[in-house]
């Protein structure tokens, strides 16, 4: 190996926190701007927004080449969180092999394994995509200053997202930002799909949420944390979404267990872990119902008797899914592989 050629290195004992190159903070800078971009622009559903993030991912890719080649070593973290998605990536590419056969009647006009190889293909590639910038956060998040930033960054962006979306909902315009219409949907915030918005809630939630139980912040941040949680529980709950609401109560109960799992290892007295317990379950409680009040003081009621599944005698809870999975469970038996 050539002594200009880089080398491939762990970024944690390559790159010692705290001596960041030029290169280096502004491939961080695409790590915080490009997901926050994505979202605001309607979620990266459209494809002039893929084309922009295509463009940043190309820079991303140069500027991570480039600081490798500066510093003789590329930085990658070998964790396996990567692994599934280079199983899906290897996935995709093995149903793009030409080892099928044409039929017009399915509407396959390719020869692939994939029904649909043009619609695999751009799947694979957005796949690609977003496993770039996922290694390249493992690998450039390597400080401590580095992960505050880019916490707060998030915590503030789900906040401020969620509040946008409560005021959407509320005026009620014409389409997102009132100029993007979605007759076929029904949209919430930036996004087309209520849903989706819920998602983005649960993960953004999900870290207010263990900053908020955090036994090292301060009470005036946890004052703060907790309006976010509160607002982005209200925005939850607005999206009508079952799904949503029940991975929002989810996260918070799996938050709340593993705070009183710390509890139960440093306590020393039993009678204050019982008194700690006690007021941590009215709290959440309470959490719990201002935060369903307050939806439905601010006229979201048909959001949330369709999120805690109070519909009609006659009507299906399920809205078709119990129908759908079976089905669903028979087409996988059927192809376990494909």
């Amino acid at each position: 190996m050539s002594e200009t050629e880089p080398q491939i290195s762990d970024p944690i004992e390559a790159f010692p926190p705290g001596t960041p190159t030029r290169i280096s903070s502004a491939i961080f800078a695409l790590l915080c701007i490009v997901p926050a971009f994505a979202t605001v622009l309607f979620g990266a559903v459209d494809s002039a927004t893929w084309v922009i993030i295509s463009i940043f991912w190309a820079l991303m890719v140069c500027l991570w080449l480039a600081d490798g080649w500066g510093n003789r070593i590329i930085f990658f973290n070998k964790s396996s969180l990567q692994i599934p998605l280079v199983a899906l990536i290897l996935l995709g590419l093995v149903q793009l092999l030409p080892l099928g056969t044409s039929d017009l009647t399915l509407g396959r006009v390719s020869n692939s394994l994939s029904l649909d190889a043009y619609s695999t293909r751009f799947f694979v590639i957005r796949l690609i995509i977003f496993s770039t910038f996922f290694a390249a956060a493992l690998a450039y998040i390597n400080s401590e200053k580095r992960l505050k930033r880019i916490v707060v960054l998030i915590v503030i962006f789900g906040a401020t997202m969620a509040f946008f979306g409560i005021l959407q909902r509320l005026a009620n315009p014409d389409g997102i930002y009132g100029m993007r219409l979605t007759p076929q949907a029904i949209p919430f915030g930036p996004f087309v799909n209520q849903h989706h918005f819920a998602a983005l809630m649960q993960m953004t939630g999900g870290l207010t949420l263990a900053l908020l139980l955090g036994r090292d912040t301060t009470r005036e941040k946890k004052y703060m944390l907790a309006i976010a949680l509160m607002i982005s529980g209200i925005a939850t709950v607005l999206t009508g979404s079952r799904g949503g609401l029940m991975g929002f109560l989810a996260m918070a109960g799996f938050g709340a267990l593993l705070s009183l799992m710390s509890w139960r290892k440093s306590r020393s007295d039993e009678n204050s872990g019982i008194q700690r317990k006690v007021i941590f379950a009215a709290g959440a409680l309470g959490f719990g119902l201002v935060i369903i009040g307050t939806a439905l003081l601010i006229g979201g009621n048909d959001q949330v008797l369709r999120g805690i599944g109070a519909v009609s005698a006659d009507a299906d809870v399920s809205t078709g899914r119990l129908h759908f999975w079976p089905i669903a469970l028979k087409i996988f038996l059927a192809n376990p592989l494909v």
